[in-house]
């Protein structure tokens, strides 16, 4: 949309009349005149396109192919200018942009047909702001969802894992030896050798179920197939929250797990006069009484003990009169390991307390993974769309009847340790 100089060419290479060239030039001019004051709000779009349209009726027939082209191109522009308004104001009554743009139009206008360049300033009487947009749809929308924690889930990650044979019948049936009479000894020629006695018995275990349940509707599962994935994983992190507590405490009776702790034999402090005794010294002790037994100590390397985090940080933070931490030579240097021995954190261990053992004699017998379900509940669910989610899983923890000596507990840390520090009686 460009004006037209002396001995500009049509496009039948014919040279433009010095009346055409005058003709076009002021079309042109007020085109953008009228352009100009369409997107400035100062007259509407139906006035403009009048405007432009008189002008093309009044313009030579022969110039009118080019009237057109700029015409269409011209109306393009700023057609949407004039929709754009502010309809908020500090009074309340809806002060908006077009409005004061129209109030400035005689300087507008007179700066337009200057072409000579130039500014005019004024003040709107409202602020542009965030807040003038109402009902604003756009944003960054953030892909994942925000979920709530869960506890350390530390002893079946710790613990080896054996999967069970679906025609099992959910059954773990072992024999253990429950008597060894030792009797083997030193022989002199003609002398009978001395009779051992072993005696075994049979045992079983079942598998136990640990499951939950939540209702979800159908156009959840339709429409938000991402969310229901994630109530999916909850499900089984719920369910891998209590496994973990049965692991470390469950009761043993149906339906729940045999617990390490639950299961593991009371350790009995000695007095030992270890002076000024720590959790250190606590954990060496508890391994002493598992492997110095004449009976089956050989059988043993307790490896993992199992603590809270509380007595984990006051073993850790133990200070010496000299207000210099505490670690024995026999602990690696983040305290972490102990005489050979893993300290795992687990929030399922109360506080003063722990249990200790050779985690090779504590085993998982599981259906691996979680078995996920969709159902209906109640016969009113079904009329109302509403599906229950379920998670489960068919698992248990053996430690076996004949490996029960290599595991220990302190009932009480704090009792221990001031035994620990007791005389020995000579």
């Amino acid at each position: 949309m460009e004006k037209l100089q002396a001995g500009a060419i049509k496009s039948d290479n014919t040279p433009y009349t010095p009346d055409e060239i005058k003709t076009h030039n002021e079309f042109i001019d007020l085109v953008k005149t009228a352009a100009n004051e369409q997107m400035a709000g100062m007259i509407t779009k139906e006035e403009a396109e009048t405007a432009i349209k008189q002008a093309v009726e009044a313009t030579e027939s022969k110039m009118k192919p080019t009237i057109d082209k700029v015409y269409d191109a011209v109306l393009k522009q700023g057609i949407e200018m004039q929709a754009m308004k502010l309809q908020t104001s500090n009074d309340g009554k809806g002060v908006d942009i077009e409005k004061q743009l129209f109030e400035q139009k005689d300087q507008l206008i007179q700066l337009i047909k200057s072409n000579s360049g130039g500014q005019h300033n004024f003040v709107l009487k409202t602020n542009y702001t965030t807040a003038s947009v109402t009902s604003n749809p756009m944003g960054m929308f953030l892909p994942d969802y925000g979920v709530i924690g869960a506890p350390k889930l530390n002893i079946y990650a710790s613990l080896p894992k054996i999967p069970v044979d679906p025609e099992s019948n959910g059954v773990v049936r072992y024999i253990d030896q429950t008597l060894a009479t030792r009797n083997a000894a030193a022989a002199s020629e003609g002398s009978a050798l001395a009779e051992s006695a072993y005696a075994w018995q049979g045992y079983t275990m079942s598998l136990q179920k640990i499951g939950t349940t939540l209702p979800i509707t159908e156009e959840s599962l339709k429409y938000t197939a991402r969310l229901a994935a994630e109530v999916e994983l909850f499900l089984q992190t719920d369910v891998a929250c209590a496994i973990e507590t049965e692991l470390a405490t469950g009761s043993g009776s149906t339906p729940h797990l045999n617990g390490i702790y639950t299961a593991a034999t009371t350790y009995t402090a000695p007095a030992a006069g270890i002076t000024d005794a720590s959790i250190y010294d606590l954990i060496v002790k508890m391994c002493e009484d598992i492997t110095s037994s004449i009976v089956y100590g050989g059988k043993y390397m307790p490896n993992v003990v199992y603590m809270n985090v509380s007595d984990i940080n006051k073993m850790k933070l133990k200070k010496d009169k000299n207000y210099n931490y505490v670690l024995p030579p026999f602990a690696s240097k983040d305290g972490t390991v102990i005489s050979g021995v893993t300290v795992i954190e687990s929030p399922y261990i109360t506080a003063n307390t722990c249990v200790l053992g050779d985690s090779r004699f504590a085993r998982i017998y599981e259906q691996p993974g979680y078995e996920m379900g969709y159902g209906y509940n109640l016969s009113g669910d079904y009329a109302k769309d509403i599906l229950t989610m379920k998670a489960k899983k068919f698992m248990g923890l053996l430690i076996r009847t004949a490996d029960l000596t290599g595991w220990r507990k302190s009932t009480d840390i704090a009792t221990d340790i001031q035994t620990l520090t007791g005389i020995v009686t000579p």
